[in-house]
């Protein structure tokens, strides 16, 4: 395959991501200039508890098993492949229905179980608009179990172009209903981008495309079995944990701070879902044949490659957010009823999430490899130990700092499981270089800290006024600075960039 080629695919896809990721993203913006930081903008988040954990607790696993089987062919079953898909569709759908019809019934009970604080209006509020984000329960089981496919069948462009698709529906719905009926027309705006999604990746989907992959050799590990959903769901425990901690910790704070915590997040969310996701997509399927053909040592290149260049990139955006999030939540909120103690608000929350990025970083990668190769208790004392520290430090930072004290729970909480993850990896997988992903965490980390005092001093000298204008050049300059100090810094340090893996078709 030609080095055209071997750059297309992944130029496509980050497109594409782009594309789909900034206009849900734009969603949540058009939201906040509605909604302002309110008990209803509290609502509208929490509209989203109930589908976001059961969509990663039950669906997204499924999502994971379904492209790691479709991968490799799995030799000597009778079990083909549309099969399995079909299977897995029926079940998701199915057990979806059933799961919204049991949320629409008992909401009020189970709002009042995971956010504690809410009381009267706002709780009734809450309980509505859940009831209306319980529609999507059976569309995003479809969209992960058909994403799985399209994943595996390496059709990247076209699972992200109807992702793309949803936001531009579920924008439009937003911005015409939001309006008119505040929370509750801003949820039917997700309620109707995961439809869309659920019926295009269906359409995608309905044909078998050969993955380029030949069936494993003799001699090869056996195929990948139910563990590597109940892995996955170990993961999904731990970040629905942390979600509901939000929630419960977040309710007891004033009217309005929980959503300040979630609006922050999304900032926080497009980073990673757009970098870090997108990069653990690319290098899955690879990761999964070359552990189903036992070529140990091409997965730590492959893993190696694709951290030597992302763990970089991911410390310098978190410097960006953390220099910048005052101009970067004042560009992306501040709208009519955003007020600047709500961008105060915010920021404060972006402050919080920032650092979990690099967290986030490592889990996504080291999963990818370690969801198929680890076993059960592994995941259940590094992800298990990860959510008891974010709730420590919940339980004695929300009381003092409030929002800040929230969202730096969970980037504690995130930090610990992708070092846990890591360290992991590193007794469990025979070709794990430890010293190489040590040195690599050592230079990124010095030149994460010297890039951090180095913008932070120019961002205190030079300003460039509260104007759109201004705050857009100020956010632009730093990212120029920021990526010239964090190279040098790097290369002073021995860092070298490697050439990623070729990935033959």
């Amino acid at each position: 395959m030609s080095p055209i080629r071997d750059w297309r695919t992944p130029a496509t896809v980050a497109a594409s991501v782009i594309a789909a990721k900034g206009l849900a993203f734009v969603r949540e913006a058009v939201v906040a200039s509605e909604l302002g930081i309110s008990a209803s903008s509290d609502a509208y988040y929490l509209a989203f508890a109930l589908p976001t954990v059961l969509y990663n607790l039950l669906a997204l696993p499924f999502s994971l098993w379904v492209t790691a089987r479709l991968t490799v062919p799995a030799p000597g079953r009778g079990e083909s492949g549309a099969t399995l898909y079909r299977r897995a569709l029926l079940l998701v759908s199915g057990l979806g229905t059933v799961l919204t019809l049991g949320v629409v019934a008992t909401a009020a009970m189970l709002v009042a179980t995971y956010a504690p604080g809410l009381e009267g209006n706002r709780l009734a509020e809450a309980v509505s608009v859940t009831r209306i984000g319980a529609l999507a329960i059976p569309a995003l089981g479809i969209q992960a179990v058909t994403n799985g496919k399209l994943f595996g069948q390496r059709r990247f462009t076209v699972a992200y172009g109807w992702l793309a698709l949803s936001g531009l529906v579920g924008l439009a719905v937003v911005i015409e209903l939001t309006r008119k009926y505040g929370a509750a027309g801003a949820v039917l705006g997700f309620v109707a981008a995961g439809w869309t999604a659920a019926l295009g990746g269906l359409f995608a989907a309905r044909r078998t495309v050969d993955g380029g992959r030949s069936a494993p050799e003799a001699g090869a590990l056996p195929e990948f079995g139910p563990g590597v959903v109940y892995r996955a769901c170990v993961m999904q425990v731990f970040f629905q944990g942390s979600l509901l901690l939000l929630y419960a910790f977040g309710s007891g704070l004033p009217p309005g701070e929980l959503a300040a915590s979630l609006f922050g997040s999304k900032v926080q969310t497009a980073v990673y879902e757009t970098v870090v996701v997108t990069a653990g997509v690319l290098v899955y399927p690879r990761i999964a044949h070359l552990l189903q053909t036992r070529d140990h040592m091409a997965v730590r290149r492959t893993m190696m490659q694709a951290l030597n260049w992302l763990l970089p990139a991911t410390a310098g955006l978190v410097v960006l957010l953390i220099t910048c999030r005052g101009e970067i939540v004042s560009l992306i909120y501040q709208r009519k009823a955003f007020d600047d103690r709500a961008a105060r608000l915010v920021a404060s929350a972006l402050l919080g999430y920032a650092p979990g990025i690099v967290g986030l970083t490592l889990v996504e990668i080291f999963h990818r490899t370690m969801v198929l190769r680890g076993r059960l208790e592994g995941y259940l004392v590094v992800f298990s130990g990860a959510l008891m520290l974010n709730w420590l430090c919940c339980h004695f930072l929300v009381p003092v700092f409030g929002v800040l004290g929230l969202t730096l729970s969970s980037s504690v909480g995130v930090l610990t499981a992708g070092t846990g993850l890591v360290t992991y990896a590193s007794r469990r997988l025979e070709s794990m270089d430890t010293r190489q992903m040590v040195l690599l965490v050592i230079r990124t980390s010095a030149a994460g800290g010297v890039t951090l005092a180095a913008l932070t001093a120019l961002h205190a000298l030079v300003s460039m006024g509260p104007s759109a204008l201004g705050q857009i050049i100020t956010v632009a300059g730093s990212g120029v600075m920021g990526v010239t100090i964090l190279t040098l810094a790097l290369l002073a340090l021995g860092h070298r960039w490697q050439v990623p893996a070729r990935v033959k078709g």
